[in-house]
């Protein structure tokens, strides 16, 4: 069922990527945002390799940060964006959408998917390295998605041109950025699975978080 609701959830936010861009833009922008995904995914499954973690729930995270996580941000960021431009000027209502409120919703929308594992498969996710493991995947998933959408729109406004540069910055120069924001929160939620203090429970899991939108926003 979870995997289904999932899977309605993608192909919407799919859908409307395909509708705004057209079908050429999309399609070379999907198949550019699959490129980095194999090679990342085996990093990330190689650290967890000796205590491998179950498949389903491996996938259910990736899938997680491709479809759950992508529409709030996308939805979220959006009203934010549009209220902003009302109230101010476009140039600062952009600024503050992409430093303030993205690492906000979008780091918040990753770690959702974490925080269930760690209170529903506390088993699974045991301590940092699984941390890692999960909080990599879903930052992963997220990254495919999000750049769909920046593919397929310099692709339609910019042409070929447009297109390499987004991926050269995008998939050449910082594909690990969001696995790496979210492996953060991980870390902090992996911590809390293995401590004793109950302060340190509700501790780490916050300053991982933290991490995680400081290094998105800077």
């Amino acid at each position: 069922m979870a995997f289904s609701g999932l899977a309605v959830i993608g192909l919407l936010v799919l859908g409307v990527i395909a509708l705004t861009s057209g079908a050429v833009p999309f399609a070379l922008g999907l198949a550019l945002a699959l490129v980095p995904v194999p090679l990342i995914a085996i990093g990330l499954l190689a650290l967890d390799r000796y205590e491998p973690e179950p498949i389903k729930l491996l996938l259910f995270t990736f899938l997680w940060g491709a479809t759950a996580a992508t529409l709030i941000a996308l939805v979220v960021n959006t009203m934010v964006l549009i209220v902003l431009r009302i109230a101010i000027n476009e140039d600062t209502a952009d600024f503050i959408t992409a430093a303030v409120s993205a690492p906000l919703v979008e780091e918040l929308g990753k770690g959702a998917v974490l925080l269930i594992l760690l209170r529903m498969r506390r088993r699974e996710l045991d301590g940092p390295i699984d941390g890692i493991v999960y909080g990599g995947l879903v930052g992963l998933g997220f990254a495919m998605t999000e750049n769909v959408l920046y593919y397929s729109a310099a692709a339609m406004e910019s042409g070929t041109e447009g297109l390499v540069g987004t991926f050269i910055v995008r998939g050449v120069l910082s594909p690990l950025l969001h696995p790496l924001f979210a492996a953060a929160t991980g870390i902090g939620l992996g911590y809390a699975a293995i401590a004793r203090p109950s302060a340190a429970r509700w501790a780490f899991p916050l300053i991982g978080l933290l991490v995680a939108m400081s290094l998105h926003a800077t």
